[in-house]
């Protein structure tokens, strides 16, 4: 006889998976294998019973690319709960180890296979489910009964022998090498184990599934050339130079177009013309600028040049577990209604994500990694970084947040907090995820109430700029606002950057030495003291002629609100110094190889 069961499946490990990466393919294939597999769970339990019920995630049919969480809840009928636990795992097992389409030398195909089926850890919980019994109470209890299962771990011995470890996790034996098959996935020297070589070789026959971090640094400006017939003529001549799958953006840089680098990328140098390369690049250059400066005379616009700088760029959803677990819904509200409604929308926020942020003429200009609804990563070009932060988080609010009226109390909001990593694109990508990461936490314990960005800015110099502030602030104002001010104005420079350099040496003594508990009361006691100076040197800072008191008197306004509002989030003055530097970096990008 068949029974209802609450049914809780999840799929792991995640960010481990996902992050352990050499290249940015390497992060997109590791998102979307996980996601797949989520996938697979859906449309199994789905398969079983048509009448099997998806409570989360949002489940969309033929919806194209889209980014599931690695759990899914559902309403499920069947007369074995243990057969069909098994039934559903044995599947994902199934299409995880499918996706290794290898042919593997007899004396490596046992440790491949041992290392594909104990990478995956699955984890799966059931509890009867009666319509006439509160939810909620169900749903703590399935939640309860997959924490115990998840606290007795199966300890596995693994012995893979001596050997190299893979290149990218550094965790299990690397088994693959570069050879005929592989030339243009792997480089020289490089190992992989069978896991890790699931991410590079996924999807290998689409081209550029993935932009590389030197294409989203010069998004815009190839974008430039590519709206110009005769500059996007000469750079498809270009192209046309390297020999077949081996061109990528960063030779798009002079500095490396040298043989070391070539052959580092796995280019024979017997199938190219390097000064014939060289030459060709030159062309392209010369004609970019010489455009770009009519195109900036003409409309007055920001100057268009190569930027060697991304933003990697991560949010979460703030108290996620608590809003899934209906702590901040109103006591008389379907709870199930509640918990499938706020699944809906996170799911149509995350698919406006993807239809809308994406390396093209734009506002909005990145390259999603994952966007699950409240979690999200993604590349974005720093030169429309801050208007696509803020229209993320205000279309997460109008999408989500504010939709929730009739479900969520009166005082609470659904918020997300950000972690963003401003990076060289020769930066090793674990550095910059990780940072991204760091400074997303950083973010989340800014306050109570969370909501709120960390920046951080790794120069290739060796410096490194961190700034955290709340999203908002008392009236409800982006404080992205003003820093892109900052920008602009130094960018177009309107002013130098002189005064940001002058203030941070001044104030370094008075501040930076000090505890976090003393810094607050130094921005406080000697605010009047630091706006006046600061008022002096913006003084001398402004470069032009024209309305210069009205020019003079907007920034020293902007300054004068930046420091207000820091203050009133209980920050320090080392945070307010480093929010000007980050603002003044991205207007004027070091030339930096």
């Amino acid at each position: 006889m068949n029974k209802k069961y609450l049914f809780l499946y999840t799929v792991g490990p995640v960010q481990s998976y996902i992050e352990q990466s050499r290249k940015t393919h390497d992060l997109y294939a590791g998102s979307r294998i996980l996601s797949e597999l989520t996938e697979c769970v859906i449309e199994e339990i789905i398969k079983k019973n048509g009448a099997n019920e998806i409570v989360f995630p949002y489940y969309r049919k033929n919806g194209g690319e889209i980014s599931y969480p690695n759990r899914c809840v559902s309403i499920v009928e069947t007369d074995d709960i243990n057969n069909f636990g098994e039934y559903i795992d044995s599947k994902v097992k199934q299409s995880f180890s499918s996706k290794l389409n290898l042919t593997i030398s007899s004396d490596k195909e046992a440790i491949c296979k041992r290392q594909v089926e104990q990478h995956l850890k699955t984890f799966w919980s059931a509890v009867l489910y009666d319509e006439k019994r509160n939810y909620k109470e169900q749903y703590f209890n399935l939640e309860k009964t997959m924490g115990s299962i998840k606290n007795i771990r199966a300890f596995e011995q693994i012995d893979e022998g001596i050997g190299k470890r893979c290149n990218m996790c550094g965790e299990q034996r690397a088994v693959i090498f570069k050879d005929s098959r592989n030339k243009y996935l792997l480089k020289n020297n490089e190992g992989l184990c069978t896991v890790c070589y699931l991410k590079r070789a996924y999807l290998k026959n689409e081209k550029n599934i993935f932009p590389c971090t030197a294409s989203v640094s010069l998004a815009n400006w190839l974008e430039f050339i590519k709206n110009d017939e005769e500059l996007d003529k000469i750079y498809k001549q270009y192209i046309n130079l390297f020999p077949k799958n081996s061109y990528n953006e960063q030779f798009l840089y002079r500095h490396n177009i040298t043989k070391s680098i070539f052959k580092n990328e796995n280019i024979d140098l017997k199938y190219i013309k390097l000064n014939k390369i060289k030459n060709k690049l030159e062309t392209l250059l010369r004609e970019t600028q010489k455009r770009a400066k009519i195109n900036e005379d003409n409309l007055k616009c920001t100057p268009i040049r190569q930027r060697k700088y991304y933003a990697l760029v991560a949010f979460d959803g703030d108290s996620m577990g608590k809003w899934i677990a209906g702590e901040y819904f109103r006591k008389d509200v379907d709870f199930k209604q509640a918990q499938k409604t706020i699944s809906k929308y996170l799911g149509e926020y995350a698919d406006w994500v993807k239809a809308n942020l994406k390396i093209t003429n734009q506002s909005l200009f990145g390259s999603v990694v994952y966007a699950g609804g409240e979690d999200f990563l993604g590349f974005m070009p720093l030169e429309n970084l801050l208007d696509t932060l803020k229209e993320l988080r205000k279309q997460f609010k109008i999408m989500i947040s504010d939709k929730l009226i009739d479900f969520k109390e009166e005082n609470k909001e659904f918020t997300f907090s950000a972690g963003v990593c401003i990076a060289h694109y020769k930066t090793p990508l674990s550095h910059v995820i990780s940072s991204a990461r760091k400074m997303e936490k950083n973010a989340k314990k800014n306050s109570d109430n969370k909501d709120a960005i960390a920046i951080s800015v790794i120069k290739r110099s060796g410096e490194i700029n961190n700034s955290v502030f709340r999203w908002r602030n008392s009236e409800g104002k982006y404080l992205l606002d003003d820093m892109k001010f900052i920008k602009e104005q130094i960018g177009s420079e309107v002013f130098s950057d002189t005064f940001i350099r002058k203030i941070d040496r001044e104030l370094y003594d008075m501040s930076y030495g000090l505890k976090k508990e003393k810094e607050k009361k130094t921005m406080r006691k000697y605010k009047n003291m630091i706006i006046s100076e600061l008022n002096r040197l913006i003084d001398r800072s402004c470069l032009v002629e024209e309305k210069k008191l009205e020019i003079i008197t907007d920034m020293k306004n902007t300054i004068s609100n930046i420091y207000n509002n820091l203050e009133e989030q209980d920050s320090n003055l080392e945070n307010f110094v480093s929010y000007l530097k980050i603002a003044e970096f991205l207007g004027r990008e070091p030339n930096e190889d």
